[in-house]
């Protein structure tokens, strides 16, 4: 299912204050498997690149495993919404949110989403690594529920940053 959906929506699941919220959008939802795919937009005014290799805008590895962490805390959240509510309303509340942070006209109520989660605290994360990140990147990141917790992996123009699983 397409989201679409920014930081609004994301604020509404997930209690990462920002700079440490690493999500940006919501892209795609697949709530049979589950699965999830988002994005962070990385620009060079970032506050992490503040003393981190300061002559070259390089995107600490820590924050792609943080990123695709948050994908996994959303993506639980986001299936214990669909068990409660439907995976259509939860759809439905989330594009609305997002429409009335940008003065669209949305039908219908919203549901209660609830307070917004924590970032996963309590979790065993296996990610390699395979290439550098620099500012001016798009982070695309997904993962889906595996048989002992998720697969995720990190792609900057189709080509993959990072990989691994999350056992939560």
């Amino acid at each position: 299912m397409q989201l679409d959906v920014g930081a609004e929506a994301i604020a509404r699941l997930l209690a990462a204050p920002r700079p440490w919220r690493m999500l940006d959008r919501l892209v795609e939802w697949d709530p049979a498997r589950p699965a999830l795919t988002a994005q962070r937009l990385i620009t060079a005014n970032e506050p992490i690149f503040e003393g981190h290799f300061a002559a070259l805008a390089l995107w600490p590895g820590v924050a792609t495993t943080e990123a695709l962490l948050q994908t996994c805390a959303v993506a639980q959240r986001l299936a214990a919404l669909a068990e409660a509510h439907g995976a259509e309303a939860i759809g439905e509340t989330l594009r609305a949110i997002h429409r009335l942070h940008r003065l669209l006209p949305h039908r219908g109520a919203l549901l209660d989403l609830g307070e917004p989660i924590a970032p996963l605290t309590r979790y065993r994360a296996d990610v390699k690594l395979l290439a550098p990140v620099f500012a001016g990147s798009r982070l695309d990141l997904s993962c889906a529920a595996g048989r002992r917790g998720w697969r995720v992996e990190a792609r900057v123009d189709d080509r993959v940053v990072a990989r691994g699983t999350v056992e939560t």
